[in-house]
């Protein structure tokens, strides 16, 4: 055989090269995966745009219909038909207080005074 093939050196950068190629295959196999996941991912992302897509053009095509016109300016212009009549509730100023409950006198219990609620039952 040739002396070089006997080396050492040659033997070295041979191993050397076997482990960089080792090194080389799992890194594209890492960056394949890593590939995948982000095309998955930009698959979801597709699917999602195209879902509120739809959405949205569902919601164009009520906003074309004149009851939806109707309906919004009743709502923010409180407009009404002729033949309707509006009516406003305000918030009361008390609607935040809590009243305590109240107390009874009666001497039965509790689950009687259901019972008896419920049963329409007064003696």
């Amino acid at each position: 055989m040739h002396p070089l093939v006997r080396s050492k050196l040659t033997t070295v950068v041979l191993a050397g090269l076997a482990v960089w190629l080792v090194v080389a295959a799992v890194a594209a196999g890492m960056r394949r995966h890593v590939a995948e996941q982000e095309l998955q991912g930009l698959r979801t992302r597709i699917q999602d745009a195209q879902r509120e897509n739809q959405r949205l053009a569902g919601e164009v095509e009520r906003m074309r219909q004149p009851q939806w016109l109707a309906l919004l300016a009743r709502q923010r212009l409180n407009y009404h038909q002729p033949d309707e009549t509006v009516v406003f509730v305000y918030k009361s100023e008390k609607s935040a207080t809590i009243s305590p409950p109240s107390t009874t006198s009666s001497s039965r219990s509790q689950w009687r005074a259901w019972w008896n609620w419920l049963v329409g039952d007064e003696r």
